[in-house]
């Protein structure tokens, strides 16, 4: 087996080769001296090899050493060498043995260590290097074989973590680089799956905020991920025909146009400048309801005003109404007469008894007419009649006449509250 040279005996033939070379003529003590060291040295160097080819164990080798230093003892140096290549070997064979252990039973990483170690110390030692790159590769295949297990479970978060550790295990190695990569990708192509399924449950039950929400967040943490990004613009796309759905819808059930404006402005908060939202809610603006107080009265018959009032009354309920209108106290039927040039599809409102009459039979009731035509007539309000909510078709109409009906009490008028004129949606 190849063994480097001891320290000690490269100094020895230093030594002779400095005598030669500068034509010194030893004295015949130093020639012994010098021929008696170079004996020993062979001596030794054959008890160290035996010992490394197994021959004999350490304890005899260490025997045999002893015994050469007390027969030759001005040569101490040489055999202090030989102790020290001795208890290096002892120690690298030691290691080396446990190593191949480790092999036997699969404990690939350890033994890499062992190796090295050895090899660190011993650079000439059997084949350390050699079964250490052979440990290196066999748990690195094991490690690879592991992963696989754990991805078939669809454990790529696992797997990633093992390839990771051993990795590290070897300063870094470079060549689970791409395994790495390609377990990351596939966790986040199924997360991401599993983040589009979710997105789609959402839409499906019309929860958009929601599902622009987990968007988000997924986003912030794969950022230009083109899948997420594909599907945000599809929600947002569905988001914005749900939302002009469910505006007109809500605004055609009544000219509702606070709850369609509602639905527009909650959309507007998640999808900020969006321009389908920004013209839909600029169309529904011009809706506005008209208060029937804007409305400038194109004559009147009865003799009486309709005054808007702005204060608070009770109905015969107990409902309060923060805004109100009456007829002054009069004794025939009265009516306000209106020129609205088809500009209106619908008039809403409610006509009431008050607190204060409710005791009273017949006050009166509501009719409303377009073009002549009667389009609305409501029951004689009185004792025991609740407020009642009145609505008439306006569609076409360019004079609207709203009638008032006096009852038996002959001073007194039904009230109306929240009277409004609505058009339909473009």
């Amino acid at each position: 087996m190849k063994r480097k040279v001891s320290g000690i005996g490269i100094s020895m033939l230093v030594c002779i080769a400095c005598l030669f070379t500068f034509g010194c003529n030893p004295d015949e003590n130093n020639v012994d001296v010098v021929d008696q060291s170079a004996e020993v040295q062979l001596i030794l160097d054959n008890i160290i090899e035996d010992y490394n080819n197994g021959i004999y164990g350490v304890d005899e080798a260490s025997r045999r050493i002893e015994k050469v230093g007390n027969e030759n003892p001005q040569t101490y140096q040489i055999v202090d060498g030989a102790r020290d290549d001795l208890a290096l070997i002892s120690e690298s064979k030691s290691a080396y043995a446990q190593a191949e252990q480790c092999m036997s039973e699969g404990n690939f990483l350890l033994a890499y260590k062992l190796f090295g170690q050895i090899y660190s110390a011993d650079t000439f030692y059997a084949n350390s290097q050699e079964r250490r790159n052979q440990a290196k590769g066999y748990h690195i295949e094991k490690v690879k074989n592991e992963a696989a297990d754990l991805v078939s479970r669809g454990e790529y978060q696992g797997a990633v973590a093992i390839l990771k550790t051993c990795k590290d295990d070897f300063d870094g190695t470079t060549e689970l680089d791409s395994l790495i990569s390609a377990y990351q990708e596939y966790e986040k192509s199924k997360e991401i799956l599993a983040i589009v399924t979710e997105v789609d449950d959402k839409i499906l039950e019309n929860d958009y905020k929601t599902a622009l929400n987990i968007l988000s967040d997924a986003l912030s943490k794969h950022t230009g991920n083109e899948t997420l990004l594909t599907k945000r613009a599809d929600c947002e796309e569905k988001y914005v025909i749900y939302v002009l759905d469910s505006a007109k819808q809500c605004y055609n059930n009544g000219y509702d146009f606070a709850g369609a404006i509602a639905i527009i402005n909650a959309a507007i908060v998640d999808l900020p400048n969006n321009i389908e939202l920004d013209k839909a809610k600029a169309e529904y603006m011009t809706c506005k309801p008209t208060e029937l107080y804007e409305l400038t009265t194109f004559y009147q018959e009865g003799g009486r005003d309709l005054r808007y009032r702005q204060k608070q009354i009770s109905d015969n309920r107990g409902d309060i109404h923060n805004e109100y209108y009456e007829v002054s106290d009069g004794y025939r039927p009265v009516t306000f007469v209106y020129l609205i040039d088809g500009k209106y599809d619908m008039i809403s409102g409610t006509a009431f008894v008050s607190e204060s009459l409710k005791n009273y039979e017949d006050i009166g009731q509501i009719k409303i007419y377009g073009d002549g035509i009667l389009l609305y007539e409501s029951i004689m309000l009185g004792k025991g009649i609740l407020p009642i909510k009145f609505s008439a078709e306006l569609s076409g109409v360019t004079e609207m006449r709203i009638e008032i009906i006096k009852g038996v009490v002959w001073q007194y008028y039904p009230y109306l509250s929240n009277v409004q004129l609505y058009k339909k949606l473009g």
